[in-house]
């Protein structure tokens, strides 16, 4: 008769080069099982002896792991390598650039535009209004003011949504606030507040404005670093 050998449980760890990582994906492709690691980057999952364990996160490099049996007597430690994405980098450094630069234009076209209005204000003066329709005036006003209430108010993000964008997005993660932000772990709720009491409009929650939020979170933790410094 074959032998069956039974699971055992296989706890660890796992951190990169800074701290421990959560949300990393522990798969055990030999009995097609999956696990997470929590927010302190431990785990569990059953395996048996020559199992193929493979742990895999979207900022590190796929780590393997064959199962003996000293993999079941301890904790185990695993340590995955940081994946450096250049293109994040490049890619902000140039928008930053480029914003720069049409503030700088934008700047100078309007110290032009004062000088000018300065130097020949008859240019700029409106004519004069000759046989005015008056009702057709208020028509257009009262249109103007209807447009203006159809737009979109501004919705700004409460405590509840930006939590649940470092507990949930891949990227604004508790690792972003800790490595990126040098925000502590135990900080992590007060700056949260701390965001909220300062305003972020909830639309730089979405994907699509990632570089946008990421410039407001810098700027934020730098006066919450600077106010909690002592």
């Amino acid at each position: 008769m074959p032998i069956t050998v039974s699971s055992q449980t296989v706890s660890g760890k796992v951190y990169d080069d800074e701290t421990t990582v959560s949300g990393v994906e522990i798969n055990n492709v030999t009995k097609k099982i999956m696990t997470l690691t929590d927010d302190d980057g431990n785990f569990k999952i059953k395996a048996s002896i020559n199992d193929t364990l493979v742990f895999k996160s979207h900022f590190h490099l796929p780590q393997p792991l064959i199962v003996n049996q000293n993999h079941f007597e301890d904790v185990i430690v695993i340590e995955l390598k940081t994946i450096v994405n250049e293109l994040d980098k490049v890619y902000v450094e140039k928008m930053n650039a480029k914003e720069f630069e049409a503030m700088e234009v934008e700047n100078t076209m309007i110290k032009q535009l004062k000088s000018d209005m300065e130097l020949q204000p008859y240019l700029y003066e409106p004519p004069p209004i000759l046989n005015m329709d008056f009702k057709a005036i208020g028509a257009l006003i009262a249109k103007l003011f209807k447009n203006k209430n159809k737009s979109e108010p501004i919705t700004m993000a409460n405590y509840y949504d930006l939590k649940a964008l470092f507990e949930s997005d891949p990227y604004f993660n508790s690792e972003f606030l800790i490595s990126e932000l040098k925000i502590e772990r135990q900080y992590h709720p007060l700056f949260i507040d701390f965001c909220e009491a300062k305003g972020i409009e909830k639309r730089l929650l979405l994907k699509e404005n990632k570089f946008l939020l990421i410039e407001i979170l810098i700027k934020y933790s730098d006066e919450f670093l600077e106010d909690n410094k002592d």
